[in-house]
């Protein structure tokens, strides 16, 4: 029973671990949604204020693009146990960083009041493909996490069903043993009260012998 209960211990500290794994992997996946959704903002807080020239429009650009940099820095910690997804965060961030640098660039013709419209169609574009790159980057980084969460739920269900074999053999096992108890008590028991017997028998005798010794006498 001990031995059986070290190993549900273990197993069971395995399950949630492979559970924190499954997890994590969840989390890594949303912080990509994130990334993809916040550059996708500036993106659009930037034509905003390109087709309306408010001041508030820049500000809103310059708020949207603050939120940009935490998401990917978020990103990088995440995924710092997997050599491979660094190597993509770095891809990813060089891709993140040309997409501001011409969201920017482009920002502040408006605001110096360049009206060169040849000038922001190329930025345009500039973007557009920038935005390609990071998009096969977080295609490639999202492709990686589902396939660590498709491994890490097989090792979580393989885990659970030995748990719960283990736990189901230790209560057969304590069942086992029980009835096992049970029966050397009741084997006492039987061999305690025909002792009592025999006793009360022999002394039963002994005094049937010692009455006819007295009716001799």
């Amino acid at each position: 029973l001990l031995i059986s209960g070290l190993i549900a211990y273990v197993m069971i500290a395995r399950f949630l671990a492979a559970q924190e794994a499954v997890t994590h992997t969840r989390e890594v996946q949303t912080t990509l949604a994130q990334v993809r959704t916040v550059t996708s903002n500036a993106a659009l807080a930037r034509n905003r204020y390109l087709e309306s020239a408010d001041p508030r429009g820049a500000q809103d650009f310059q708020v949207a693009l603050g939120r940009v940099r935490p998401v990917v820095d978020n990103l990088r910690q995440l995924t710092a146990d997997n050599p491979v997804q660094q190597v993509n965060c770095n891809r990813l961030e060089k891709a993140v960083n040309e997409r501001l640098a011409l969201m920017m660039q482009s920002v502040q013709l408006k605001q110096a009041g360049e009206l060169d419209v040849t000038k922001q169609a190329t930025i345009s574009r500039q973007i557009v493909a920038a935005f390609g790159d990071m998009d096969s980057v977080l295609e490639k980084m999202n492709a990686e996490e589902q396939r660590l969460l498709e491994m890490r739920i097989d090792r979580a269900a393989k885990l659970f069903r030995f748990t719960v074999i283990v736990l189901c053999a230790a209560f057969a096992l304590a069942l086992i043993l029980l009835m096992f108890h049970y029966r050397l008590l009741n084997a006492e028991l039987r061999a305690r009260q025909a002792a009592e017997h025999a006793a009360a028998e022999k002394g039963h005798l002994l005094d049937m012998a010692n009455d006819a010794v007295f009716v001799r006498r």
